[in-house]
């Protein structure tokens, strides 16, 4: 009797940390080193829908950047990355760069699409 009791209780163990594992696993399957699900199309349309690049320059030029001339975005599983063109007058280095990446990635997972490689590119 006492032998069923302990294959009941290292059972019951398995089957629960077997539940974990499968929990975790396909929360990491779920999505890649940018933080986007394998859906990239889902994720491309809903920001295009949000004209996430509206919502960046207006939240840029609240922070004070008021010379953004353009931007490019580019989504892809690998890799989702954003270069904003600002003026050389505004470019204060490494730590605009920074900001702006707060901002850009701040936005990105308030809208729930990802994360991205920032790029600063300066304009006279």
């Amino acid at each position: 009797m006492k032998k069923k009791g302990i294959i009941i209780t290292l059972l019951s163990c398995l089957i629960l940390i077997g539940g974990f594992s499968i929990n975790y696993f396909t929360e990491f399957v779920g999505a890649d080193s940018t933080g986007h699900p394998f859906d990239l199309h889902s994720i491309a349309d809903k920001t295009k829908k949000l004209d996430f690049t509206e919502i960046l320059e207006t939240s840029l030029k609240e922070e004070g950047y008021e010379t953004v001339s353009g931007m490019v975005l580019e989504q892809g599983k690998q890799l989702s990355r954003v270069t904003i063109f600002i003026s050389k007058k505004e470019y204060k280095g490494e730590q605009t760069k920074k900001r702006i990446e707060k901002i850009v990635n701040r936005l990105a997972k308030e809208n729930e699409i990802g994360s991205f490689k920032v790029f600063v590119e300066t304009k006279s």
